[in-house]
Protein backbone atom coordinates (compact mmCIF):
# COMPACT_ATOMS: atom_id res chain seq x y z
CA UNK A 1 0.00 0.00 0.00
CA UNK A 2 1.26 3.50 -0.71
CA UNK A 3 2.18 5.82 1.96
CA UNK A 4 0.84 9.30 1.31
CA UNK A 5 3.76 11.84 1.31
CA UNK A 6 3.18 14.15 4.30
CA UNK A 7 2.31 17.74 3.18
CA UNK A 8 6.01 20.14 2.52
CA UNK A 9 5.12 22.22 6.26
CA UNK A 10 4.31 19.28 7.97
CA UNK A 11 7.87 17.97 7.15
CA UNK A 12 9.29 21.45 7.98
CA UNK A 13 7.87 21.23 11.20
CA UNK A 14 9.18 17.74 12.06
CA UNK A 15 12.68 18.71 10.82
CA UNK A 16 13.36 22.12 12.44
CA UNK A 17 12.00 20.00 16.27
CA UNK A 18 14.51 17.41 15.54
CA UNK A 19 17.17 20.22 14.61
CA UNK A 20 15.98 22.14 17.81
CA UNK A 21 16.69 19.64 20.09
CA UNK A 22 19.74 18.37 19.01
CA UNK A 23 20.90 22.14 19.44
CA UNK A 24 19.32 22.24 22.75
CA UNK A 25 21.31 19.45 23.84
CA UNK A 26 24.67 19.99 22.05
CA UNK A 27 24.27 23.82 24.27
CA UNK A 28 23.30 21.61 27.52
CA UNK A 29 27.02 20.07 26.78
CA UNK A 30 28.63 23.14 25.61
CA UNK A 31 27.24 24.91 29.08
CA UNK A 32 28.47 21.92 31.40
CA UNK A 33 31.46 21.95 29.77
CA UNK A 34 32.00 25.90 31.70
CA UNK A 35 31.36 24.21 34.84
CA UNK A 36 34.65 22.28 33.59
CA UNK A 37 36.87 24.54 31.94
CA UNK A 38 36.04 27.91 31.07
CA UNK A 39 38.45 28.11 28.53
CA UNK A 40 37.45 24.93 27.06
CA UNK A 41 33.64 26.28 26.49
CA UNK A 42 34.76 29.64 24.99
CA UNK A 43 37.08 28.20 22.58
CA UNK A 44 34.40 25.65 21.60
CA UNK A 45 32.05 28.49 21.39
CA UNK A 46 33.68 30.88 19.50
CA UNK A 47 34.49 27.81 17.20
CA UNK A 48 30.85 26.99 16.44
CA UNK A 49 30.14 30.57 15.35
CA UNK A 50 33.76 31.02 13.05
CA UNK A 51 32.74 27.82 11.35
CA UNK A 52 29.55 29.58 10.81
CA UNK A 53 30.14 32.44 9.78
CA UNK A 54 32.64 30.50 7.09
CA UNK A 55 29.43 29.11 5.50
CA UNK A 56 28.09 32.16 5.65
CA UNK A 57 30.70 33.65 3.34
CA UNK A 58 30.72 30.74 1.19
CA UNK A 59 26.92 30.89 0.10
CA UNK A 60 26.98 34.64 -0.37
CA UNK A 61 30.35 34.62 -2.58
CA UNK A 62 29.40 31.49 -4.68
CA UNK A 63 25.80 33.08 -5.21
CA UNK A 64 26.81 36.69 -5.49
CA UNK A 65 25.64 36.48 -9.46
CA UNK A 66 22.09 35.63 -8.90
CA UNK A 67 21.26 38.47 -6.49
CA UNK A 68 20.47 41.38 -7.77
CA UNK A 69 20.82 43.63 -5.04
CA UNK A 70 23.42 43.54 -2.36
CA UNK A 71 22.53 42.13 1.34
CA UNK A 72 23.53 38.44 1.21
CA UNK A 73 27.28 39.72 -0.42
CA UNK A 74 27.59 42.58 1.71
CA UNK A 75 26.23 40.09 4.86
CA UNK A 76 28.67 37.22 3.37
CA UNK A 77 32.15 38.90 2.68
CA UNK A 78 31.44 40.61 6.53
CA UNK A 79 31.01 37.59 7.83
CA UNK A 80 34.35 36.08 6.72
CA UNK A 81 36.26 39.25 8.13
CA UNK A 82 34.17 38.48 11.61
CA UNK A 83 35.43 35.03 11.58
CA UNK A 84 38.62 36.08 11.18
CA UNK A 85 38.95 38.76 14.16
CA UNK A 86 36.87 36.11 16.35
CA UNK A 87 39.68 33.66 15.47
CA UNK A 88 42.45 36.25 16.97
CA UNK A 89 40.17 37.13 19.70
CA UNK A 90 39.71 32.80 20.32
CA UNK A 91 43.52 32.77 20.51
CA UNK A 92 44.53 35.83 22.29
CA UNK A 93 41.89 34.86 25.44
CA UNK A 94 43.33 34.63 28.53
CA UNK A 95 44.26 31.54 29.47
CA UNK A 96 45.77 30.29 26.16
CA UNK A 97 49.32 30.51 25.97
CA UNK A 98 49.54 32.11 22.39
CA UNK A 99 49.85 35.80 22.36
CA UNK A 100 51.98 35.87 25.13
CA UNK A 101 52.46 39.36 26.82
CA UNK A 102 49.14 40.19 26.19
CA UNK A 103 46.61 41.38 29.02
CA UNK A 104 43.18 40.45 28.87
CA UNK A 105 42.51 43.84 27.16
CA UNK A 106 43.93 42.07 24.01
CA UNK A 107 40.68 40.15 23.32
CA UNK A 108 38.11 41.68 24.95
CA UNK A 109 39.39 44.86 21.65
CA UNK A 110 39.24 42.09 19.30
CA UNK A 111 35.85 41.21 20.46
CA UNK A 112 34.21 44.53 20.30
CA UNK A 113 36.38 44.99 17.06
CA UNK A 114 34.62 41.91 15.15
CA UNK A 115 31.44 43.40 16.56
CA UNK A 116 31.55 46.72 15.06
CA UNK A 117 32.08 45.26 11.51
CA UNK A 118 29.36 42.80 12.53
CA UNK A 119 27.06 45.41 13.36
CA UNK A 120 27.23 47.89 11.11
CA UNK A 121 27.54 45.40 7.98
CA UNK A 122 24.18 44.46 8.57
CA UNK A 123 22.87 47.77 8.56
CA UNK A 124 24.61 48.69 5.53
CA UNK A 125 23.14 45.68 3.88
CA UNK A 126 19.81 46.61 4.78
CA UNK A 127 20.59 50.28 3.54
CA UNK A 128 22.09 49.09 0.10
CA UNK A 129 19.38 46.03 0.23
CA UNK A 130 18.59 47.55 -3.83
CA UNK A 131 21.52 48.38 -4.96
CA UNK A 132 24.48 46.68 -6.30
CA UNK A 133 27.95 46.91 -4.80
CA UNK A 134 30.97 45.17 -7.28
CA UNK A 135 32.40 42.29 -5.10
CA UNK A 136 36.24 42.94 -5.78
CA UNK A 137 35.27 47.15 -3.71
CA UNK A 138 33.83 44.86 -0.87
CA UNK A 139 36.68 42.71 -0.75
CA UNK A 140 39.30 45.35 -0.40
CA UNK A 141 37.35 47.71 1.90
CA UNK A 142 37.09 44.98 4.62
CA UNK A 143 40.73 43.13 3.98
CA UNK A 144 41.62 46.78 4.63
CA UNK A 145 39.33 47.65 7.56
CA UNK A 146 40.17 44.53 9.10
CA UNK A 147 44.05 44.79 8.80
CA UNK A 148 44.19 48.12 9.92
CA UNK A 149 41.71 47.09 13.41
CA UNK A 150 43.96 44.40 14.37
CA UNK A 151 47.49 46.50 13.59
CA UNK A 152 45.53 49.09 15.63
CA UNK A 153 44.76 46.27 18.64
CA UNK A 154 48.21 44.92 18.57
CA UNK A 155 49.99 47.92 18.30
CA UNK A 156 48.39 49.64 21.31
CA UNK A 157 46.24 52.41 19.53
CA UNK A 158 43.08 50.68 19.87
CA UNK A 159 40.88 52.07 22.62
CA UNK A 160 41.60 49.70 25.89
CA UNK A 161 38.38 47.68 27.00
CA UNK A 162 39.37 46.34 29.99
CA UNK A 163 41.78 46.73 32.91
CA UNK A 164 42.76 44.27 35.24
CA UNK A 165 41.28 44.47 38.50
CA UNK A 166 38.94 46.87 37.52
CA UNK A 167 36.82 45.29 34.59
CA UNK A 168 35.68 47.20 31.57
CA UNK A 169 36.35 50.72 30.26
CA UNK A 170 33.31 53.17 29.30
CA UNK A 171 34.31 52.77 25.75
CA UNK A 172 34.22 49.17 25.73
CA UNK A 173 30.51 49.53 27.47
CA UNK A 174 29.49 52.78 25.33
CA UNK A 175 30.32 50.31 22.34
CA UNK A 176 28.03 47.87 23.20
CA UNK A 177 25.58 50.26 23.51
CA UNK A 178 26.30 51.47 20.52
CA UNK A 179 26.29 48.26 18.51
CA UNK A 180 23.18 47.44 20.14
CA UNK A 181 21.93 50.64 18.59
CA UNK A 182 23.09 49.31 15.36
CA UNK A 183 21.40 45.85 15.51
CA UNK A 184 18.39 47.88 16.45
CA UNK A 185 17.88 50.01 13.20
CA UNK A 186 18.46 47.31 11.63
CA UNK A 187 15.80 45.25 12.83
CA UNK A 188 13.57 48.25 11.91
CA UNK A 189 15.12 48.64 8.49
CA UNK A 190 14.48 44.84 7.65
CA UNK A 191 11.10 45.54 8.80
CA UNK A 192 10.74 48.16 5.74
CA UNK A 193 12.04 45.63 3.63
CA UNK A 194 10.35 42.45 4.78
CA UNK A 195 8.19 42.12 1.94
CA UNK A 196 12.07 41.39 -0.16
CA UNK A 197 12.87 38.66 1.82
CA UNK A 198 11.19 34.91 2.07
CA UNK A 199 9.15 34.98 5.57
CA UNK A 200 10.86 31.98 7.00
CA UNK A 201 14.11 33.32 6.62
CA UNK A 202 13.38 36.62 7.79
CA UNK A 203 12.20 35.61 10.83
CA UNK A 204 15.20 33.98 11.68
CA UNK A 205 17.59 36.89 10.57
CA UNK A 206 15.48 39.13 13.26
CA UNK A 207 16.07 35.92 15.96
CA UNK A 208 19.44 36.10 14.99
CA UNK A 209 19.87 39.66 15.44
CA UNK A 210 17.58 39.51 18.57
CA UNK A 211 20.19 37.17 20.16
CA UNK A 212 22.57 39.36 19.56
CA UNK A 213 21.23 42.03 21.29
CA UNK A 214 21.08 40.29 24.39
CA UNK A 215 24.82 39.17 24.06
CA UNK A 216 25.85 42.29 23.56
CA UNK A 217 23.66 43.44 26.19
CA UNK A 218 25.02 40.79 28.74
CA UNK A 219 28.90 41.85 27.70
CA UNK A 220 28.05 45.36 29.53
CA UNK A 221 27.85 43.80 32.73
CA UNK A 222 30.51 41.73 33.67
CA UNK A 223 33.98 42.49 35.42
CA UNK A 224 36.05 39.35 34.85
CA UNK A 225 36.12 37.81 31.53
CA UNK A 226 35.54 34.45 33.01
CA UNK A 227 32.75 36.09 34.97
CA UNK A 228 29.15 35.13 34.57
CA UNK A 229 27.77 37.57 32.32
CA UNK A 230 30.62 36.86 30.00
CA UNK A 231 29.39 33.23 29.60
CA UNK A 232 25.84 34.51 29.30
CA UNK A 233 26.81 36.12 26.31
CA UNK A 234 28.58 33.61 24.49
CA UNK A 235 25.69 31.46 25.27
CA UNK A 236 23.64 34.05 23.25
CA UNK A 237 25.96 34.03 20.82
CA UNK A 238 25.69 30.64 20.06
CA UNK A 239 22.21 30.90 19.98
CA UNK A 240 22.56 33.35 17.34
CA UNK A 241 24.56 31.81 15.11
CA UNK A 242 22.40 28.78 15.13
CA UNK A 243 19.66 31.09 13.73
CA UNK A 244 22.25 32.29 11.26
CA UNK A 245 22.81 28.51 9.94
CA UNK A 246 19.17 28.19 9.94
CA UNK A 247 18.47 30.96 8.30
CA UNK A 248 21.38 30.84 5.47
CA UNK A 249 23.04 27.96 5.08
CA UNK A 250 20.61 25.34 5.70
CA UNK A 251 18.16 27.22 3.62
CA UNK A 252 20.30 27.30 1.13
CA UNK A 253 21.44 23.41 0.94
CA UNK A 254 18.22 22.56 1.59
CA UNK A 255 16.25 24.85 -1.10
CA UNK A 256 18.24 25.96 -3.14
CA UNK A 257 15.54 27.57 -5.59
CA UNK A 258 14.50 29.46 -2.58
CA UNK A 259 17.56 31.36 -1.34
CA UNK A 260 17.30 33.83 1.18
CA UNK A 261 15.77 36.59 -0.78
CA UNK A 262 11.85 36.05 -2.64
CA UNK A 263 13.74 37.99 -5.85
CA UNK A 264 13.96 34.47 -8.32
CA UNK A 265 10.61 33.51 -7.61
CA UNK A 266 9.55 36.98 -7.77
CA UNK A 267 10.98 37.75 -11.27
CA UNK A 268 9.73 34.20 -12.29
CA UNK A 269 6.36 35.10 -11.52
CA UNK A 270 6.72 38.78 -12.92
CA UNK A 271 7.84 37.08 -16.26
CA UNK A 272 5.02 34.97 -16.22
CA UNK A 273 2.98 37.56 -15.52
CA UNK A 274 4.21 39.66 -18.46
CA UNK A 275 3.99 36.58 -20.52
CA UNK A 276 -0.11 36.52 -19.90
CA UNK A 277 -0.29 40.04 -20.57
CA UNK A 278 2.08 39.73 -23.79
CA UNK A 279 -0.15 36.79 -25.01
CA UNK A 280 -3.59 38.84 -24.16
CA UNK A 281 -2.24 41.50 -26.52
CA UNK A 282 -0.62 39.31 -28.93
CA UNK A 283 -4.53 37.60 -29.29
CA UNK A 284 -6.80 40.48 -28.83
CA UNK A 285 -4.62 42.36 -31.87
CA UNK A 286 -5.16 42.20 -35.78
CA UNK A 287 -4.79 38.78 -37.39
CA UNK A 288 -0.84 37.39 -36.72
CA UNK A 289 0.63 34.69 -38.31
CA UNK A 290 4.89 33.89 -37.55
CA UNK A 291 6.65 31.67 -40.29
CA UNK A 292 10.34 30.65 -39.65
CA UNK A 293 12.49 30.75 -43.17
CA UNK A 294 11.77 27.29 -43.80
CA UNK A 295 8.11 28.76 -44.08
CA UNK A 296 6.48 26.51 -41.45
CA UNK A 297 4.12 28.35 -39.61
CA UNK A 298 5.08 28.05 -35.95
CA UNK A 299 2.45 30.91 -34.16
CA UNK A 300 -0.92 32.59 -35.11
CA UNK A 301 -3.16 34.53 -32.60
CA UNK A 302 -6.96 33.86 -31.87
CA UNK A 303 -7.92 36.57 -34.20
CA UNK A 304 -5.79 34.90 -36.89
CA UNK A 305 -8.16 32.03 -36.45
CA UNK A 306 -11.58 33.37 -36.16
CA UNK A 307 -10.66 35.43 -39.87
CA UNK A 308 -9.70 32.26 -41.45
CA UNK A 309 -12.02 29.26 -39.75
CA UNK A 310 -8.58 27.33 -38.81
CA UNK A 311 -7.49 25.99 -35.37
CA UNK A 312 -3.83 26.12 -34.23
CA UNK A 313 -3.31 22.15 -33.97
CA UNK A 314 -4.19 22.15 -37.77
CA UNK A 315 -1.70 24.66 -39.13
CA UNK A 316 1.11 24.82 -36.57
CA UNK A 317 4.68 23.19 -37.95
CA UNK A 318 2.75 23.19 -41.53
CA UNK A 319 4.39 24.95 -44.55
CA UNK A 320 1.95 27.79 -45.03
CA UNK A 321 2.15 27.41 -48.95
CA UNK A 322 0.09 24.08 -48.35
CA UNK A 323 -2.41 25.17 -45.80
CA UNK A 324 -2.61 29.11 -47.16
CA UNK A 325 -1.79 29.01 -50.79
CA UNK A 326 -2.97 32.32 -52.50
CA UNK A 327 -1.62 33.85 -55.83
CA UNK A 328 1.99 35.50 -54.45
CA UNK A 329 3.10 32.01 -52.97
CA UNK A 330 6.50 30.67 -54.73
CA UNK A 331 6.49 34.23 -56.13
CA UNK A 332 9.00 36.79 -55.82
CA UNK A 333 6.56 38.58 -54.46
CA UNK A 334 6.20 36.22 -51.82
CA UNK A 335 6.66 38.28 -47.98
CA UNK A 336 9.36 35.27 -46.64
CA UNK A 337 11.18 36.17 -50.69
CA UNK A 338 11.38 39.92 -50.66
CA UNK A 339 12.07 39.95 -46.28
CA UNK A 340 14.78 37.65 -47.12
CA UNK A 341 16.07 39.94 -50.48
CA UNK A 342 16.43 42.54 -47.69
CA UNK A 343 13.71 44.49 -47.81
CA UNK A 344 12.53 45.95 -44.39
CA UNK A 345 8.61 45.63 -44.99
CA UNK A 346 6.31 43.58 -47.48
CA UNK A 347 2.64 45.27 -47.95
CA UNK A 348 0.64 43.25 -50.34
CA UNK A 349 -3.35 42.51 -51.67
CA UNK A 350 -4.32 39.09 -52.27
CA UNK A 351 -7.68 36.17 -51.49
CA UNK A 352 -7.59 33.36 -49.83
CA UNK A 353 -10.12 30.78 -51.36
CA UNK A 354 -11.57 29.69 -47.01
CA UNK A 355 -13.20 26.43 -48.42
CA UNK A 356 -10.72 25.26 -51.73
CA UNK A 357 -14.16 25.76 -53.99
CA UNK A 358 -14.44 29.61 -54.28
CA UNK A 359 -17.45 29.96 -52.55
CA UNK A 360 -15.99 31.37 -49.75
CA UNK A 361 -13.39 33.78 -50.32
CA UNK A 362 -12.21 36.97 -48.19
CA UNK A 363 -9.33 39.62 -49.57
CA UNK A 364 -6.74 40.73 -47.29
CA UNK A 365 -3.79 43.40 -47.06
CA UNK A 366 -0.70 41.58 -45.71
CA UNK A 367 1.88 43.29 -43.85
CA UNK A 368 5.12 41.53 -43.14
CA UNK A 369 8.16 43.01 -41.25
CA UNK A 370 11.33 40.74 -40.10
CA UNK A 371 11.05 38.53 -36.92
CA UNK A 372 14.35 38.45 -35.16
CA UNK A 373 16.44 36.98 -31.98
CA UNK A 374 17.53 39.44 -29.69
CA UNK A 375 20.76 39.36 -31.19
CA UNK A 376 19.13 40.58 -34.25
CA UNK A 377 19.57 37.12 -36.67
CA UNK A 378 16.73 37.13 -39.13
CA UNK A 379 14.39 33.85 -37.54
CA UNK A 380 11.46 34.55 -40.23
CA UNK A 381 9.07 37.38 -40.75
CA UNK A 382 5.82 37.89 -38.91
CA UNK A 383 2.66 39.14 -40.23
CA UNK A 384 -0.66 41.04 -39.78
CA UNK A 385 -3.81 40.75 -42.02
CA UNK A 386 -6.18 43.36 -42.41
CA UNK A 387 -9.94 41.80 -43.32
CA UNK A 388 -10.90 44.19 -46.54
CA UNK A 389 -13.57 41.80 -48.02
CA UNK A 390 -16.44 44.27 -46.74
CA UNK A 391 -14.58 47.10 -48.18
CA UNK A 392 -14.00 45.25 -51.32
CA UNK A 393 -17.50 44.23 -51.86
CA UNK A 394 -18.64 47.66 -50.83
CA UNK A 395 -16.47 49.61 -53.60
CA UNK A 396 -17.79 46.93 -56.28
CA UNK A 397 -21.41 47.85 -55.13
CA UNK A 398 -20.39 51.77 -55.31
CA UNK A 399 -18.90 51.15 -58.81
CA UNK A 400 -22.28 49.53 -59.53
CA UNK A 401 -23.88 52.64 -58.04
CA UNK A 402 -21.51 55.30 -59.86
CA UNK A 403 -22.27 53.24 -63.38
CA UNK A 404 -26.18 52.83 -62.40
CA UNK A 405 -26.20 56.81 -61.93
CA UNK A 406 -24.20 57.66 -64.45
CA UNK A 407 -26.36 56.53 -66.94
CA UNK A 408 -29.38 57.65 -65.15
CA UNK A 409 -27.93 61.13 -65.09
CA UNK A 410 -27.68 60.76 -68.42
CA UNK A 411 -31.76 60.58 -69.38
CA UNK A 412 -32.95 64.10 -67.60
CA UNK A 413 -29.90 65.41 -69.19
CA UNK A 414 -30.82 64.20 -72.38
CA UNK A 415 -34.42 65.36 -72.21
CA UNK A 416 -33.37 68.81 -71.32
CA UNK A 417 -30.79 69.60 -73.62
CA UNK A 418 -33.07 67.88 -76.48
CA UNK A 419 -35.96 69.94 -75.20
CA UNK A 420 -34.08 73.59 -75.28
CA UNK A 421 -32.86 72.59 -78.32
CA UNK A 422 -36.08 72.21 -79.91
CA UNK A 423 -37.27 75.50 -77.87
CA UNK A 424 -34.46 77.58 -79.44
CA UNK A 425 -35.22 75.85 -83.35
CA UNK A 426 -38.49 75.70 -83.67
CA UNK A 427 -40.44 77.78 -81.30
CA UNK A 428 -41.99 79.91 -83.96
CA UNK A 429 -43.42 76.95 -85.30
CA UNK A 430 -44.98 75.42 -82.18
CA UNK A 431 -48.30 76.10 -81.13
CA UNK A 432 -48.43 77.68 -77.89
CA UNK A 433 -50.14 74.26 -76.41
CA UNK A 434 -46.87 72.52 -77.97
CA UNK A 435 -44.39 74.79 -76.11
CA UNK A 436 -46.45 74.80 -72.66
CA UNK A 437 -45.86 70.81 -73.01
CA UNK A 438 -42.32 71.09 -73.41
CA UNK A 439 -41.71 73.15 -70.38
CA UNK A 440 -44.06 71.03 -68.13
CA UNK A 441 -41.25 68.15 -68.76
CA UNK A 442 -38.15 70.58 -67.67
CA UNK A 443 -39.19 70.54 -63.97
CA UNK A 444 -39.78 66.83 -63.80
CA UNK A 445 -36.05 66.10 -65.40
CA UNK A 446 -34.38 68.85 -63.53
CA UNK A 447 -36.23 67.05 -60.29
CA UNK A 448 -35.13 63.70 -61.19
CA UNK A 449 -31.72 65.40 -62.00
CA UNK A 450 -31.24 66.78 -58.61
CA UNK A 451 -32.50 63.68 -56.54
CA UNK A 452 -29.73 61.82 -58.70
CA UNK A 453 -27.15 64.68 -57.55
CA UNK A 454 -28.01 64.25 -53.56
CA UNK A 455 -27.65 60.34 -53.79
CA UNK A 456 -24.22 61.00 -55.30
CA UNK A 457 -23.35 63.34 -52.57
CA UNK A 458 -24.19 61.55 -49.86
CA UNK A 459 -22.80 58.17 -51.31
CA UNK A 460 -19.48 60.82 -51.55
CA UNK A 461 -19.79 61.41 -47.85
CA UNK A 462 -20.08 58.05 -46.42
CA UNK A 463 -17.42 57.12 -48.64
Amino acid sequence: MEIEKAPKGVEVLKRDIIEYIIFSLLLVLLILSESYNFLLFHTLAEIFSIIIAGGVFLIGWNSRKYMKNSFFLIVGISFLFVAIIDLFHTLAYTGLPIFVGYTSNLPTQLWIAARYIQASSILIAVLFLKKKVPSRLLIGVYSTMTFFLIFLIFQGFFPDCYVEGVGLTPFKIISEYVIILLLIISLIGLYEHRKEFNPRVLTLINLFIGAMIISEFSFTLYISTYGFANFVGHVFKIIAFFFVYKAIIEISLQEPYNLLFRKLKSSQEKAEEAYAETEQIFNASLPLRILNLACDIIKVNDTFCELFNVERSDILGKKCYNVMRHSHCDTDLCALNQITGGKNKAIYETNFDLDQNGQKEITVIINAVPYKSSEGELLGIIQNFIDITKRKKAEERLEQFISTASHELRTPITVLVHSMELLEKYKNEMTQEQIEEMLNRLPRNVSLLSELVEDLLLISRLN
